[in-house]
């Protein structure tokens, strides 16, 4: 996996002319073919969700399909690759920052809004279980390097004083815990935003974390 921002792109598919008929151009649905195959998947769940289902909410049929995924597995992977680039670039645009806490918040308020998005929501909420080896392996991967991405951002915050000691893989373990479920019980229709609930959550977890306060004078 690349980590680094990624866009969608890619050549659009053409009718090749036949007899003397001029080139006639397919619209390229694909980022629409994407974002409709990740929501799918987390709605259903990998397993129940079928690629005729994929078409039927584009309306357009599965042989039509076949000029951007010729298999579920592949429009997964793709899926897959856009949510953890993003992942990625978040990391990245944390670690810019001057001390360890501000990476942590930085992190977790981007990762909130990217797993509200389908990509993002569709990596969260995906059962390892019923992915192939070599896409579980992925995605194992990928959590692993964002869990001790943030374990290091706490790391060192305590080394520079804005996190009070405790354990980094722990507080890593817990807030993703906490993020995670945002996407499992949030619903767009509910009048909290996403960011509204993160802010939340951060001031909890930072009430928890941040550095000691001195004691008053007697």
């Amino acid at each position: 996996m690349a980590w680094g921002s990624k866009q969608v792109t890619s050549d659009k598919p053409v009718v090749r002319p036949t007899r003397g008929r001029p080139v006639k151009e397919i619209p390229d649905r694909r980022e629409e073919v994407l974002r409709t195959a990740a929501r799918l998947f987390s709605e259903r769940g990998y397993r129940n969700a079928t690629l005729e289902d994929v078409g039927a909410a584009l309306g357009i049929s599965r042989p039509a399909l076949y000029h951007y995924a010729r298999s579920k597995d592949e429009l997964l992977s793709e899926c897959a690759t856009l949510a953890f680039d993003q992942l990625a670039g978040a990391v990245e645009a944390a670690r810019a920052l001057p001390t360890g806490l501000e990476r942590v918040t930085h992190f977790f308020r981007a990762y909130a809004q990217l797993t509200w998005d389908d990509f993002g929501r569709c990596f969260v909420l995906i059962d390892l279980r019923e992915l192939n080896e070599p896409s579980k392996e992925h995605a194992r991967q990928t959590q692993l390097k964002l869990g001790a991405s943030v374990a290091a951002f706490v790391a060192e915050g305590i080394e520079d004083g804005s996190i009070r000691p405790c354990a980094p893989a722990d507080v890593s373990r817990a807030l993703f815990g906490a993020f995670n479920s945002i996407p499992r019980w949030h619903r767009s229709v509910s009048r909290r935003s996403v960011a509204n609930i993160a802010e939340s959550f951060l001031g909890i977890m930072i009430d928890g974390i941040g550095p000691p306060q001195p004691n008053p004078d007697p």
